[in-house]
């Protein structure tokens, strides 16, 4: 036995361990190779390959936070009746935004429909027909 040049540390532990022993056979690797050597199929990766995974906008957290404020800085500038329709929260009038059109009504009012965004942007767009000639 080889003499060591510094001592050996020993931290003893006087809690509970916190490792979960249940998993001692299914992560025994000759446990796995025999699994395999039996059945020929590896379970880590039949397990693997039925994993789902959501899909991820390819926005920044910049640009998401520009579009959250952006809504509410539009939801800021509805009539007050309205913002109060749904307790001055943002999050309240999107939601109802993105419900179902037989369900797009609002809380109080139940046949008039909510105005998304958009549709108020383009109708506060001059609706001037007149073609404007630039000056000399």
């Amino acid at each position: 036995m080889s003499s060591r040049p510094y001592p050996r540390v020993h931290s003893p532990i006087d809690e509970k361990s916190m490792t979960q022993q249940h998993f001692t056979q299914q992560v025994n690797v000759n446990n796995i190779v025999e699994a395999y050597s039996a059945t020929g199929v590896d379970l880590y990766a039949e397990h693997k390959a039925t994993e789902k995974y959501g899909t991820v906008p390819s926005k920044t957290y910049f640009e998401a936070l520009c579009e959250v404020k952006e809504f509410e800085n539009y939801f800021n500038e509805l009539p007050q009746h309205v913002r109060e329709q749904f307790q001055n929260d943002p999050h309240a009038y999107y939601e109802a935004l993105n419900q179902p059109i037989s369900e797009n009504t609002t809380p109080d009012k139940g046949s008039e429909e909510i105005v998304p965004p958009e549709a108020t942007q383009e109708a506060s767009a001059p609706q001037d027909s007149t073609p404007q000639n630039p000056a000399p």
